[in-house]
């Protein structure tokens, strides 16, 4: 609602090309963070390469340490990634039928849960690092 109490009557959203941008981007990011999560989460290699998913080198200590990083990275990503992904279509409703000036707020709170997804391997680091030892041996 505009200042008046009334919907904005001009639906043109083909005014600005940028935000129109910035969203199919950030949705973009969105399905492939969830997917990245989902394989993480649940179809993780399980062989002694271990080519794709959280590589550090905790997470290679042993197959135990492998699986419960993928698993715990997978599960942040798919947090992270969902609540970006709400948050960016609330967005863009908000721009697209609302406000501009408030889609640019919820934007904000969209990209800072992207952050987070990158953050979460530090997370998942610090969780191996008090449950395993250097050799991926679980502590008691």
């Amino acid at each position: 609602f505009c200042r008046y109490g009334q919907m904005r009557k001009n639906y043109d959203i083909r005014g600005n090309k940028t935000m129109i941008i910035h969203f199919i981007v950030n949705i973009i990011c969105c399905f492939a963070l969830l997917i990245s999560g989902y394989y993480m989460r649940f179809h993780a290699p399980k062989d002694k390469e271990m080519k794709m998913g959280l590589r550090n080198g905790h997470s290679q200590s042993s197959m135990e340490a492998w699986k419960f990083a993928n698993e715990t990275c997978g599960k942040y990503w798919l947090i992270f990634a969902g609540i970006a992904l709400v948050l960016n279509v609330i967005s863009f409703l908000v721009y697209a039928y609302v406000s501009e000036s408030w889609s640019e707020m919820i934007n904000i709170f969209a990209t800072l849960s992207n952050i987070g997804v990158f953050c979460s391997s530090t997370a998942v680091t610090r969780e191996l690092q008090n449950k395993f030892d250097e050799k991926g041996i679980p502590k008691e």
